[in-house]
């Protein structure tokens, strides 16, 4: 009987930079024999060599599920709904793999992704394309060094993902609870 692998990709869109950069690990892992998985929050690429499930699939799923997070933060943390039916497909699916891109634009939860490998043994890898996994709550801190002292008071609100009322603190914690449980399970941390 041969076993084939299975890959879970999360990242906000088949499209762009990251996009187009899961595209092409989901088209080398089907040549090493894995089966693909995309979780993103927009119209599924063309160009990914597996399944894609838009978790947000209806015209302004988006939007809604962006408001709370625009107003309130918590880019990361929030879209239960759409959070339940990644979990739902990804429960189905039976992952070996979690391969974690940008989990920020307000489409998923990442806690309860990541619960969800811890509890299940799935191995993590994380590609980190930007700064949200470290900061408090923005992708490209710039000139901002307040990620170093744990995001005490989030000065630049205004900084991708734009925000109403920040809580970078909170997440900061967050985030980094997250890490340092998957740094203790053999997570794998890569930048490209």
């Amino acid at each position: 009987m041969h076993f084939q692998h299975r890959i879970c990709f999360i990242n906000g869109s088949g499209t762009g930079s990251t996009g187009n950069i899961v595209n092409d690990i989901s088209n080398k892992a089907s040549k090493s024999g894995f089966i693909s998985l995309f979780i993103e929050h927009s119209t599924p690429s063309c160009k990914f060599n597996g399944e894609s499930v838009n978790i947000l699939p209806h015209k302004y799923s988006y939007l809604f599920s962006r408001i709370p997070t625009y107003l309130f933060d918590g880019d990361g943390f929030r879209s239960k709904a759409a959070t339940k039916r990644a979990l739902n497909s990804i429960c189905s699916f039976k992952p070996d793999i979690f391969h974690i891109h940008n989990p920020h634009s307000s489409f998923i939860n990442i806690k309860a992704v990541i619960d969800h490998a811890l509890n299940n043994s799935v191995k993590v890898v994380w590609t980190l394309h930007d700064a949200w996994t470290i900061s408090g709550r923005c992708g490209y801190p710039l000139s901002c060094t307040g990620w170093k002292e744990g995001c005490p008071a989030c000065g630049h609100k205004d900084f991708y993902p734009k925000v109403l009322f920040s809580r970078s603190a909170h997440y900061y914690e967050q985030k980094h609870t997250i890490v340092n449980c998957l740094i203790d399970a053999h997570a794998i941390f890569v930048s490209p």
